[in-house]
């Protein structure tokens, strides 16, 4: 994403007007410090750097914050948005393309960072005010009373929200092509099956299926990452499973993963090595699409 950023910058202004220092990894705090007395105009900086280096960004006194991907910021209680909400800027714009309406308390999480008064009291009170009375009256078993009080204050959080809040669909690409949707079936390789069948056979999966240990959340994202490339699989093996569950779970589920996957270790060959394309369905398929992509002149 921050490279992205660098390429619009590039594009739409050119390499002369506009030199964007880019605050990324290791040299991000060397960076930052080189920002402040610097002739430099724009900043791009990763949500973790911003939140980890939130106190020298403050001292170059930024003009502006545009943060994009910002449906990150809708919860309150985070460490991140606690961070950023402490660097003081004149102005904030906050740029998403995932629907933010959904949950109002995730709405007013975004709506408070760039605007703080707009509600005139915290998060509590816009549960009283709108969120409740909103969801309330959507529920297929409310009162008349309820609907319409749902309604009016549905209305005026429109009214509010829409002097500084942007919203556009999808009618405006009208510029772009028709968009062609195509679902492909891949098989699995053959180090995939033989992982995903030892994984689904597992007692850990087992007991989820009825209820007990583990969450369907964690085993979901294991095989994501399983269909996805073995190699994300074997770093969680090498690396004793750091980050492989949720929050959710406890030290038995670990100890269960930790034996699922230490057994899973066999079907791997050796030596392993990672990182190779032909071990996923996925990737092989994926390459040779943008070989084909770049033979033709497409990006």
């Amino acid at each position: 994403l921050i490279f992205n950023w660098r390429t619009e910058l590039t594009k739409w202004l050119g390499k002369t007007r506009c030199k964007p220092t880019i605050a990324n990894g290791a040299e991000a705090k060397s960076k930052i410090k080189s920002f402040k007395s610097s002739f430099n105009k724009i900043m791009i900086i990763s949500y973790e750097m911003a939140s980890k280096h939130s106190t020298m960004i403050q001292e170059c006194k930024p003009n502006m914050m545009l943060l994009d991907e910002g449906h990150r910021l809708k919860n309150t209680n985070t460490s991140t948005y606690k961070k950023l909400l402490k660097i003081k800027t004149p102005r904030k714009i906050i740029i998403s393309g995932t629907p933010v309406q959904n949950n109002l308390m995730e709405f007013f999480a975004l709506i408070d960072f760039i605007n703080p008064t707009i509600f005139q009291g915290d998060a509590s009170q816009f549960a009283s005010v709108f969120a409740n009375p909103i969801a309330a009256s959507q529920i297929p078993r409310s009162t008349l009373k309820e609907k319409a009080l749902g309604q009016a204050r549905l209305k005026k959080l429109n009214e509010i929200t829409s002097n500084f809040m942007l919203r556009r669909t999808s009618a405006v690409l009208t510029h772009l092509p028709p968009i062609h949707v195509s679902t492909v079936f891949l098989n699995m390789t053959p180090l995939q099956r033989n992982l995903y069948s030892h994984f689904v056979k597992s007692r850990y999966v087992y007991s989820m299926l009825q209820g007990g240990l583990g969450s369907a959340f964690t085993t979901m994202t294991i095989l994501q990452k399983l269909l996805l490339h073995p190699t994300l699989i074997y770093r969680k093996i090498v690396e004793e499973l750091e980050d492989t569950m949720d929050d959710s779970e406890d030290e038995a589920v670990e100890d269960e993963l930790f034996e699922v996957w230490t057994s899973a270790k066999d079907q791997f060959p050796t030596p392993y090595v990672t990182k190779q394309p032909d071990h996923s369905c996925k990737i092989t398929v994926i390459l040779d699409l943008m070989k084909s992509f770049s033979s033709i002149g497409d990006r």
